[in-house]
Order: structure tokens, then sequence, then C-alpha cells
């Protein structure tokens, strides 16, 4: 039997600040958790190569974290936005403008994290609904 969730959100648009809408997907995606693994083994292996690989990152500075995380949420978690002007200058939403708004703005990506999260909770509890209103299938079926 597939499961079928009624609400199949990906995405979804926050106004971050007045005029500045940002589209935000799922935190816990596999296009993020394959990109943030990726980027975590290049970042480890580029290390002291006499040290024991690890995948623990409290090995790296808060730096290279944040560098870490802003990369893999650019384009896989923070994915669009409409309305960033910066010095009167309009900025395009790009994956290189995205990692760089994040690495060097925290509030901006400790928000998009939490959104990503909350968008994370909201399909769980979708999944479970769906799951509680389901008929129990029946013998032989």
């Amino acid at each position: 039997m597939a499961l079928i969730i009624d609400k199949t959100i990906d995405t979804k648009g926050i106004e971050y600040t007045p005029g500045f809408l940002v589209e935000i997907a799922r935190g816990n995606s596999r296009e993020f958790r394959n990109k943030f693994t990726r980027l975590k083994k290049k970042i480890t292996a580029s290390g002291n190569r006499h040290r024991k690989k690890s995948d623990d990152l409290s090995e790296l500075t808060a730096e290279q974290q944040d560098a870490l995380l802003s990369e893999a949420y650019a384009g896989t978690v923070l994915v669009g936005w409409k309305g960033l002007n910066i010095g009167g200058k309009a900025i395009a939403y790009t994956d290189e403008n995205a990692q760089d708004l994040l690495f060097n703005n925290d509030a901006f990506r400790n928000f998009v994290a939490e959104e990503a999260n909350d968008l994370d909770e909201f399909l769980q509890e979708e999944k479970e609904e769906t799951i509680k209103k389901s008929p129990a299938p029946t013998a032989g079926a």
C-alpha cells in the first residue's frame, strides 16, 4: 500500500524582512544531506593527513562550520528569494549570493535553519496524521 500525503509542500515562502521574501525547502532533504556529506568529506580530507579521520565536526573552527553550513544550505535549503536590496541595489538569487549571505549573516542563517526545521516537522506531523486516518489493511488485501 502506498502512502499518499494530501499536503506535499517542498518549499515555503517566508518574509524575512518587509519586502524580502525567501523560499526555503526542507532542512532534512536527501539533496541537502548528500551535499552536506560531500562537503564535509572534502573539508575533513583536506585537514592534516596524519590526524585520525573523523566525521566529528567539533574539530572544525566556528568559521569552517559556518562555511560548511552556508555552502550546504545554498541551493538545497535556501532555494530562492525576491526583494533583496543592499545599498539600493537589487541582489538576484544565485547559489553563490545565497552562500555569501548565509555565511556573513548569522541571524539570517539561523532563521533559514529554523524555518527549514519547522517545515520538516510540519511534513512529519502531516504524515503521521495521514497514517492515523488511513483505513487499517484488511486480511487478504
